[in-house]
């Protein structure tokens, strides 16, 4: 993310391109980014106003707030899950970023995802489904880190839905 310095980021960018790894940036807090990174980075997930200051990125992924969180590639709004009360926002989009970045992780290694294949071939529907309801899960709690649920707390939420 953008609260380390912009030369870290391309460093981190390199080293991962270097050994095939896949890029995931969650360009908060807003700054302008780097030419290299917008070439390089395979997914961006920013926030609605970090997405309205930001040109150039592919392959976006929007958080909007209790909407949920919308691909830009195909204008598609993928709706999360409601919850009745609203404790701290703060850490709800690293903790989407999180789970995002997991689960494409986790898709790369059951060989569902190749070394040279686009995001695009993969179905996100369900990775966003669960990083949706973690970030819902995530902000009815105070105190970031805590705040972070785990897997069976993100799934039982999902199946009572």
């Amino acid at each position: 993310n953008n609260e380390v310095p912009e030369a870290v980021n391309i460093r981190a960018c390199k080293i991962a391109r270097e050994s095939d790894t896949r890029i995931l940036l969650n360009p908060a807090p807003l700054r302008p980014i780097s030419e290299y990174l917008l070439d390089n980075v395979d997914l961006f997930t920013p926030n609605e106003h970090e997405c309205e200051a930001l040109v150039g990125m592919r392959n976006v992924i929007v958080t909007i707030g209790k909407d949920g969180s919308k691909t830009l590639w195909d204008d598609r709004v993928h709706p999360t899950v409601r919850i009745d009360r609203v404790v701290d926002t703060t850490g709800a989009g690293d903790t989407y970023s999180g789970v995002l970045a997991a689960l494409i992780g986790e898709r790369v290694e059951s060989g569902e995802l190749g070394a040279g294949d686009s995001l695009s071939t993969l179905d996100m529907t369900d990775i966003i489904r669960v990083a949706n309801a973690a970030a819902s899960l995530e902000v009815t709690r105070q105190f970031v880190l805590p705040a972070i649920p785990n897997r069976r707390e993100v799934m039982d939420l999902l199946n009572k839905q």
